[in-house]
């Protein structure tokens, strides 16, 4: 699940769709929220172990910003976040593999801007 519509700013957006074609060749499914901007950075393992914080997953969070995640075991923590990522889900356009290899070269271009920018966001 990744931020949406509602994003604050399009380039950290763009340059996230770029990886998009990768990850669903790979299996993966991929959830836009647009309800709001989605801030959450959350990894939930075998449904007991529970990693969340402020750190994005980008060189600059891992080397300049002071950012701070908390990994824990807790079976209840990670049922509760589960149960919240599932209420959010109703939020979501999940992104369809055979639309997103047709979508339009203006979305395309401006995934590569973003990819070019994106050491820098």
């Amino acid at each position: 699940m990744v931020s949406g519509k509602r994003s604050d700013h399009l380039f950290p957006l763009w340059a996230g769709r770029e990886s998009y074609s990768s990850l669903l060749e790979s299996g993966a499914i991929i959830d836009e929220y647009d309800l709001t901007l989605l801030h959450t950075k959350l990894v939930i393992v075998d449904e007991r172990i529970v990693m969340f914080g402020s750190p994005n997953m980008n060189q600059r969070s891992q080397t300049l910003d002071e950012e701070l995640a908390v990994i824990t075991h807790d079976e209840e923590l990670a049922r509760q976040l589960l149960d919240d990522t599932d209420q959010d889900r109703r939020h979501c356009r999940r992104i369809d593999p055979e639309r997103w290899a047709h979508r339009s070269m203006a979305m395309r271009a401006s995934e590569k801007l973003g990819k070019l920018i994106a050491p820098q966001l």
